[in-house]
């Protein structure tokens, strides 16, 4: 059954995906199968998130980390809080992300792959620069390009660049900014990601304009333009 809430989710019927991982948590929990109402909660939240569900998201999460860490489960926990993580800097709680992320990365340690390394970067730059620590964001950023590379992500690479572009902008390093979005659109273009190369051409066209480049601005937000049309399905409608 939680085979089949997850195949509902892959199919976006969040609300059905809801109910199946509900009811798989009660059967878990009067079965006294403490790693399966873990997973179940695991579960859920995923569920919240596409839900857009914010405060049922947390609950969950936070539960579910509480779960696996009563069990002894270390990797499992990191992987919970990391999600908690990402909700909480969504929702603009930056100290509760930050607290959370020193302990996810203790709880990895020198086992956590590159993937997973680069999303604890990419976290604490959000985090950061959202309590207005733009210095260390931007070193963090970096860090997440960096280990984006080495793993030939390039979409995980453009999420890293724009992060640094928009925080390179807000400390005034506009140069620098209008190279990350730059490098980002290509990155977006090249996979076909229509929508992220129109944000990222979006973002590079204000950098111009922070630079007074007014031509190259206004060719980006041309090309922006064109990218959001791309984007849309058949020609109707936006994301």
């Amino acid at each position: 059954m939680n085979n089949f809430a997850v195949a509902l989710a892959a199919a976006r019927r969040f609300d059905d995906a809801a109910a199946v991982h509900t009811r798989v948590l009660a059967l878990r929990r009067g079965a006294g199968n403490r790693k399966g109402v873990a997973g179940s909660l695991l579960g859920l939240g995923n569920v919240y998130v596409n839900k857009r569900q914010f405060d049922e998201a947390i609950h969950a999460y936070t539960h579910a980390a509480e779960a696996f860490g009563e069990l002894g489960d270390r990797r499992k926990r990191a992987d919970a809080l990391a999600n908690l993580v990402g909700v909480l800097n969504d929702q603009r709680r930056f100290h509760e992300a930050l607290a959370l992320l020193h302990e996810v990365t203790e709880l990895r340690g020198s086992a956590a792959d590159l993937e997973e390394q680069r999303d604890s970067w990419l976290h604490f730059g959000e985090a950061l620069a959202g309590v207005r620590d733009f210095e260390r964001a931007v070193q963090a950023f970096v860090s997440a390009v960096d280990l984006s590379r080495q793993i030939a992500d390039r979409h995980g690479e453009a999420i890293s660049l724009t992060n640094l572009g928009n925080t390179l902008r807000a400390v005034r390093r506009i140069k620098e900014a209008i190279s990350a979005h730059s490098r980002a659109a290509e990155l977006l273009h090249g996979i076909g990601d229509r929508h992220g190369e129109a944000l990222a051409r979006s973002n590079l066209g204000l950098g111009l304009l922070d630079a007074r480049r007014l031509d190259e601005a206004v060719e980006a937000h041309g090309q922006a333009a064109r990218a959001f049309r791309d984007a849309r399905p058949h020609g109707e409608g936006s994301r």
